[in-house]
């Protein structure tokens, strides 16, 4: 699961039964706050 390399705590569970809207708003968000982390 590539997602736990970005956010530890993602579950496959979460991505299937959330709304296109709320998993690309949470990916945004986690992404950006890992790029922030390591820049």
């Amino acid at each position: 699961m590539p997602f736990q390399l970005v956010h530890g705590d993602y579950h496959l569970d979460n991505l299937l039964f959330s709304t296109d809207d709320q998993v690309r708003y949470t990916l945004d968000f986690d992404f950006t706050a890992w790029r922030e982390r390591i820049f």
